[in-house]
């Protein structure tokens, strides 16, 4: 293989480990998302940022809001004992997806999805790519993904 083979072999595998840095993020998030509203909607236009609101627009009553709301101070209660804060990690998360992207596909290959449910595997994945003023708070939301994960049997990545 030629040096400027194994220069885009390289670039496409640094690309594919920000993407999956970005993916821990997104899929927390959509965890999230789906552990609140458990059913109906489609979850486009869904942020954690604006739980509250969207479960003010599509509740049928004041029963389904309240219990939205409910799982949703049950959930952030969960991840703070994993070191996430309501007010700042949802905008940390949105920026991670934003800047790092997501994966494009669920990977075909047995031993690449095993690793991308490996949180040994995503923790270093985390440590040799990220930006060292961000490691602390993506650790926090894979912690947190790990917990989610343990707790409801699925597993770290749903596609």
């Amino acid at each position: 293989m030629g040096a400027q083979q194994q220069g885009r072999r390289r670039g496409a595998e640094d690309v594919a480990r920000r993407n999956l840095i970005g993916e821990i993020a997104f899929q927390l998030d959509r965890r999230v998302l789906t552990y609140v509203f458990t059913s109906g909607p489609r979850l486009y236009g869904f942020r954690v940022l604006n739980i509250p609101e969207k479960a003010t627009q599509i509740a049928t009553c004041r029963g389904e809001h309240d219990q939205m709301i409910n799982r949703h101070n049950n959930i952030m209660q969960q991840l703070r004992n994993f070191g996430y804060c309501p007010n700042t990690h949802p905008k940390f998360a949105e920026h991670v997806v934003n800047t790092f992207g997501v994966l494009k596909e669920k990977p075909q290959c047995p031993a690449t999805l095993a690793n991308y449910n490996n949180p040994d595997f995503l923790k270093k994945t985390i440590h040799e790519n990220a930006p060292i003023n961000l490691v602390l708070d993506l650790m926090v939301l894979l912690n947190c993904l790990t917990n989610m994960s343990a707790n409801d049997g699925m597993p770290l990545f749903i596609w």
